[in-house]
């Protein structure tokens, strides 16, 4: 628009009073008009693939999106480690069951685990946005062709989120160990 403005030329309207654009609307209204006797394209299924296929599609494709980027998963794991070990080097004992003897006792165990979940939920967050925002085009595109359900998607989905399970095994055990949490 600012060559526009320098020039002092509107380009659109250039265009549409181009032989250019009379021809290439020709040419749309020439192709919109069926062949006699054709009839309009008929597909038994909405989906090309039974849900089992679109799943196994899915899940394929987002593992390999999710595994492709070790410095994502990697940036995860130490992170879930290192603030577990910061939170337990800071809580070192306090949830051991002696030690909660008043209302702030259990307020300061309360805060930690408060304090644990928000500080890797939000971490979690900011770490994948950029996943996100990329792969949101292609879902969106591949939806639109009707290559998936919206529920084989989101199966395929869960099923991958489930991998980090272990991650939180990892924050489990060390606010287990390190706030001594049932153990003696």
């Amino acid at each position: 628009t600012s060559m526009e403005l320098q020039l002092g030329v509107d380009f659109a309207q250039m265009y549409r009073e181009s032989s250019m654009c009379k021809d290439k609307d020709m040419v749309v209204k020439r192709l919109s008009v069926p062949v006699p006797g054709t009839t309009d394209l008929h597909f038994a299924t909405r989906f090309p693939q039974k849900f089992r296929e679109q799943f196994k599609a899915c899940l394929w494709k987002q593992c390999l999106s999710y595994w492709r980027t070790p410095s994502y998963n990697l940036v995860r794991f130490v992170f879930i480690t290192l603030s577990c070990i910061f939170f337990g080097a800071l809580f070192w004992q306090q949830g051991n069951i002696n030690h909660i003897n008043d209302q702030q006792s259990l307020f300061t165990i309360l805060g930690c685990m408060y304090g644990i979940t928000l500080f890797a939920g939000i971490n979690n967050c900011q770490s994948v946005m950029p996943f996100i925002s990329m792969e949101r085009s292609v879902v969106y595109r591949e939806r639109f062709a009707g290559m998936y359900s919206p529920w084989a998607y989101s199966f395929a989905q869960v099923l991958l989120i489930t991998l980090s399970f272990f991650r939180w095994i990892i924050s489990l055990l060390h606010a287990d160990v390190d706030l001594s949490f049932f153990w003696r």
